[in-house]
């Protein structure tokens, strides 16, 4: 294949990609629950030049610990486009932007263009990453790519310049996500099984590997030295209620991972590790073979989340399916059917958009819908311009960030638990206060935790299984407030 020709199909998918993706994500001017902690740090940065550090609403007030780069980043945007804009189209694009960083890798792999074409398909419309990165202001938009470019770098290490882009982007890593974490343990791995199988080590790739450790860990330690004194262990978890932390992996099934990877890329992924242990041992292979590796064994130990191992190992069985396409090719150019290899090549793309691509509109059109409707955004606002400014309003841990950024008022739970003590119990409390039948239990947490109004939702209907809150008729300590599809209780009762 002519390079010109791979270039511009090349340009086609990431056209394709970015596309598809804008296309679902300007559908409407909302995000996903998720996102709108992302919006009001971006926000906060065009407003005051720095992060949302101390934040007043969060918990009724908290501090947040996190790397800021990716908010900086977007905020450099919102010079001159809108906030909301700013989020919708720069992480879709840098997602898009895989697919090069993707092919790159695959050809320096393969030197051929064809395989790395397919590989660069592949992670553009990996389900898991295109799915929960669409209408979500994720880190992981920027992360993952600056990942697999620092793993192309680490294979032309002994080139110039290399080494020095190498060294940028761990910067960048670190300052971006801890989920950087990921490489230390990939690289490990990758010298340990060089060693295993008799390679010679690369020297500036030793030293790489300890400046990257150091570093890591002596970032991570300034930045989460009070998180550690709070929480002990627990902060490696992020302290996720341990309530969540046991459900992130019991409903997932081996089917519903294939599905979420990709049935293709992983039968020749799997195939390419295969071949590389016990057929022809490429050194360069065992990076990624590291990176496999290394993912499955974080989310073996949970210590990221499963959407996050998911992407990571779905792209990096992207890298190595088309290594193993190649190896299938240049097997069938050795028999008597050298044509068979093309026409098996075109069968099992075609099978990728049916397992893959096709399954992967019902998954956004999903994703899509995980966002406030009008009628949460409406109650919301009415919170926002018909309550004091120290409100406190009780809702789902789902739409607690809706409840800072739409109310501006503070909630008392949502998806950030660090800083955060006792979260197990304020967990089970808060969805004790939607469950129990016993309104004094409800209005003793209630007052502990100092609730002034109840946003009670359909996402709450659905999320509890219930109609209605059981004590709420009570006149004499809850007020109904706001009638709708969302009800908004004010409440009255105390105990001493």
């Amino acid at each position: 294949m002519r390079k010109s020709v791979a270039v511009a199909i090349l340009v086609l998918i990431f056209a394709i990609v970015l596309g598809g993706r804008l296309f679902f994500a300007l559908q409407t001017d909302d995000f996903s629950y998720s996102a709108y902690y992302d919006l009001r740090q971006i926000e906060h940065i065009k407003e005051t030049g720095k992060p949302l550090y101390q934040d007043e609403l969060s918990y009724g007030g908290r501090t947040h610990i996190f790397s800021p780069f990716f908010y900086y980043f977007l905020s450099l945007f919102t010079l001159f486009m809108p906030v909301t804009l700013v989020a919708k189209i720069i992480p879709n694009l840098l997602a898009s932007l895989t697919v090069f960083i993707i092919y790159v890798i695959t050809y320096e792999l393969t030197q051929k263009e064809w395989p790395s074409l397919i590989s660069a398909f592949f992670s553009g419309f990996l389900l898991v990453f295109f799915a929960k990165t669409i209408n979500a202001i994720s880190p992981h938009t920027l992360v993952l790519p600056l990942i697999f470019l620092f793993a192309y770098c680490f294979l032309k290490m002994d080139k110039p310049n290399y080494l020095y882009i190498s060294l940028i982007l761990i910067l960048l890593l670190v300052l971006t996500h801890i989920v950087v974490f990921i490489l230390i343990l990939a690289l490990l791995i990758y010298f340990l099984i060089a060693k295993l199988e008799n390679f010679q080590p690369s020297p500036k790739g030793l030293e790489l590997l300890l400046f990257l450790t150091f570093l890591v860990f002596w970032f991570d330690f300034i930045l989460y030295k009070k998180a550690f004194l709070v929480h002990g262990g627990s902060v490696i978890w992020q302290n996720t209620p341990i309530q969540i932390l046991s459900s992130y992996f019991t409903n997932i099934t081996v089917l519903q991972t294939v599905y979420a990877i990709g049935l293709v890329p992983l039968i020749f992924g799997v195939f390419a590790v295969y071949h590389n242990f016990f057929e022809k041992k490429q050194r360069s292979t065992h990076l990624f073979i590291g990176f496999a590796l290394a993912s499955f064994l974080l989310l073996w130990f949970k210590l990221i989340t499963l959407d996050l191992g998911l992407m990571f190992l779905g792209l990096v069985l992207a890298i190595l399916a088309g290594i193993g396409m190649k190896l299938m090719a240049d097997y069938f150019n050795k028999t008597r059917f050298p044509k068979a290899g093309p026409t098996l090549v075109v069968v099992l793309l075609v099978l990728f958009v049916f397992t893959s691509v096709l399954p992967l509109l019902s998954a956004v059109t999903v994703e899509m819908k995980d966002r406030p409707d009008y009628a949460e955004k409406e109650a919301l606002l009415w919170l926002r311009n018909n309550t004091p400014n120290d409100a406190v309003v009780l809702a789902t841990l789902k739409e607690g960030y809706a409840v800072n950024y739409f109310a501006n008022r503070k909630n008392v739970i949502d998806s950030n638990f660090l800083m955060i003590p006792l979260i197990e119990q304020r967990y089970d409390d808060v969805n004790l206060i939607f469950t129990t039948p016993f309104k004094t239990d409800a209005v003793r947490k209630l007052n502990e935790y100092g609730v002034t109004h109840i946003f009670f939702s359909p996402l709450a209907r659905q999320q509890y299984n219930i109609t209605k809150i059981a004590y709420i008729d009570d006149p004499e300590c809850f007020t109904l407030l706001y009638n709708g599809e969302v009800k908004i209780y004010s409440v009255q009762c105390r105990i001493s």
